[in-house]
């Protein structure tokens, strides 16, 4: 097994367990006459019985859930949950998550637990208060595109890279591909760390192998093996991040009579965890329950070895104490219904609702997106997601680099293949660097939003904490060069809107004269 406190920083090995908190099992025994805590009497609470209407069609057998005052035949209790709890979560939801979700796709060794959380961004937060010092690496997901004569080094969820800035903490890039990330590229980037930042820890990395945000790429099995052997030779701790497992689609299909024949993974064929591939402690895997049933209930969880997951519970329980109990209650009870087949069930449910979204997307981009005439090139170029909800820029074997004359891509279709081309999309002769901005203001002036790729620049996060640690300040992201890439989503929108939005797309793109060869 790893040696825990090797990953540790100072902070977390001088923190200790929360002394009122080590009541907790004495103040808990029956008969208990417990005075040591401050605990509101249940009596007093604002809500009392809560239930909840599930939608329609989440299981035809469970229209609605119900937690009592009083616990009845294994439910949750609200006299319970609402009441201060274990910084772990309480037992009761942490027992469920592991019978119906995990079941036998837990870790190869016996030492292991979870601990409910807010969801993954508190989650992924804790980790870097626990596994980070001012100065330390991270390693992070990326690609590399040429365009404007500059390179581009893109790729890993901004609000995460964002979390690290004013922490010190710096995004170390290792190459990525249609696959995702590449397990051979990380010896080069812990070299190149470790020659540009001689005093500086690296032996963490970070990774979401299912939906790769934005690429919505999906690591293989043997890449998820080969990924796990390389973290052991190097002795690296891994962070799994987990968010669209459950959004694990069919291969998209461009006949519409076709796609009555797709197979739908729900639970039962989804891509095994790194964590359940983890054979030594060093996997702490992040999920959530944001996409697959609610955002606001922030709530997740976290698992692996108990001497890192120790860490985590101790800075936990003097921060947010624990995960809010009204969320773990309704989780619980839904849990406690559906069981292992109905989750099963529910994740079908979920697959055909994002498949039918992706294929509305996909399908309109191929019918508004071709080329102005049949001497040019086609407008974009995009990688069609395997997982996740976002149409994303594609991850080419070569650079984007013309000589002569610059090219743009901006989101992105491709043929259905899971070997996307390198982008083909030409901006008119001589267009400005700010081009880029320029589409994105032309289609908000339009009403079409997305998401601009500055705003996953590894690189650019990387020199701004370089900025810091050297005394100088942070600079706005309105400050990065424009990047040639959009991320846009499929998720939100009414499924009419998705087909007039690439239409408009479409529009814009002709009015800027991209795909022009001449």
């Amino acid at each position: 097994m790893i040696d825990a406190a090797r990953f540790l920083n100072a902070e977390a090995k001088a923190r200790k367990p929360s002394s009122l908190k080590s009541l907790y099992p004495i103040m808990i025994r029956p008969g208990m006459r417990a005075l040591a805590g401050g605990l509101p009497h249940p009596d007093l609470f604002a809500t009392q019985d809560v239930s909840a209407t599930l939608r329609p069609l989440a299981l035809p057998a469970v229209h609605s859930v119900t937690v009592p005052t009083t616990a009845v035949d294994g439910s949750a209790s609200s006299s319970r949950f609402l009441q201060y709890g274990p910084g772990t979560g309480w037992p009761e939801t942490i027992k469920l998550v592991k019978e119906v979700m995990i079941a036998d796709k837990g870790p190869q060794y016996e030492d292991w637990d979870l601990m409910m959380t807010h969801g993954n961004s508190s989650a992924f937060e804790i980790c870097t208060r626990v596994l980070f010092s001012r100065g330390d690496g991270l390693l992070v997901e990326h690609d590399t595109l040429m365009a404007w004569g500059a390179a581009y080094q893109e790729y890993s969820f901004s609000s995460y890279i964002e979390k690290l800035m004013p922490l010190g903490i710096i995004p170390v890039p290792v190459k990525l591909d249609k696959e995702g990330l590449v397990p051979s590229d990380i010896p080069r980037a812990l070299a190149e760390f470790k020659a540009k930042y001689p005093g500086g820890r690296c032996n963490v990395l970070y990774t979401v192998p299912t939906g790769q945000n934005p690429t919505g790429t999906v690591m293989g099995v043997d890449r998820r093996v080969e990924l796990l052997n390389v973290c052991k030779q190097l002795d690296l701790l891994v962070i799994e991040d987990d968010p669209y497992s459950y959004l694990h689609v069919p291969d998209y299909n461009p006949d519409p009579a076709a796609r009555e024949s797709y197979v739908y993974r729900g639970t039962k064929g989804l891509a095994p965890s790194l964590l359940s591939l983890d054979t030594d402690g060093r996997v702490i895997m992040m999920f959530t329950f944001s996409k697959i049933m609610a955002p606001g209930f922030r709530l997740g969880f976290m698992a692996g070895y108990k001497p890192i997951l120790t860490a985590l519970i101790q800075l936990s329980e003097g921060s947010v104490q624990s995960a809010s109990g009204f969320p773990q209650a309704i989780v619980h009870e839904i849990l406690r219904n559906f069981k292992a087949e109905g989750l099963h069930e529910f994740a079908i449910d979920i697959q055909k609702a994002y498949t039918r979204r992706r294929d509305r997307l996909v399908d309109a981009a191929f019918k508004y997106l071709t080329p102005i005439s049949d001497a040019d090139g086609p407008l974009v170029d995009f990688v069609i997601p395997e997982a996740g909800m976002f149409l994303a820029p594609p991850t080419p074997p070569t650079p984007l680099l013309n000589p002569t004359r610059p090219k743009i891509a901006l989101t992105s279709p491709t043929p259905p293949s899971r070997t996307p081309p390198p982008p083909r999309i030409n901006p008119p002769p001589n267009a400005p660097a700010t081009f880029p901005r320029d589409v994105f203001n032309a289609l908000v002036a339009r009403d079409v939003l997305f998401a601009p790729g500055e705003y996953f620049h590894v690189a650019w996060f990387a020199n701004q904490i370089d900025a810091l640690m050297a005394g100088g300040e942070l600079l706005p992201i309105s400050a990065a060069t424009p990047s040639p890439y959009l991320r846009g989503s499929f998720s939100f929108v009414a499924e009419d809107v998705l087909e007039e939005s690439v239409k408009i797309f479409g529009e814009v793109l002709r009015e800027f004269g991209c795909g022009r060869r001449a």
